[in-house]
């Protein structure tokens, strides 16, 4: 089937299927934005699969969080006193400052390939 024909069969199953748990328009809209929000996301290279395993495991990590506070007797500090934990709170910003580092390096060291290349 050629796009001009599968895209708007495609998108009418979708707001269809938006509409009709609830039957209100605005999980419709909902589903429109995050349409934008992912069309963005593939304009500018970014992958979508964090996304979508952010919100897949969102839910689960909030009911952990909220069951080992409540555990804890209400006071956050005891996360941040275990080993593991603490462990992880350090890795996580590492990890990300890490990885940005990385990418800049690698996108520095393509130009200066590609500005030298050019030259010779």
């Amino acid at each position: 089937m050629p796009y001009s024909v599968l895209a708007p069969i495609v998108l009418a199953v979708c707001v269809v299927g938006a509409y009709g748990p609830r039957n209100t328009l605005f999980d419709v809209w909902v589903a429109i934005a995050f349409g934008i929000v992912g069309y963005c996301m593939r304009l500018l290279s970014m992958p979508l699969a964090p996304l979508v395993l952010g919100f897949m495991l969102g839910p689960l990590f909030e009911q952990s969080l909220r069951q080992s506070i409540g555990l804890a007797g209400g006071n956050w500090l005891n996360i941040v006193n275990r080993p593991i934990a603490s462990a992880f709170l350090v890795a996580a910003p590492c990890l990300i400052v890490g990885v940005a580092v990385m990418k800049r390096r690698s996108t520095a060291i393509k130009r200066l390939m590609r500005d030298s290349a050019s030259e010779t």
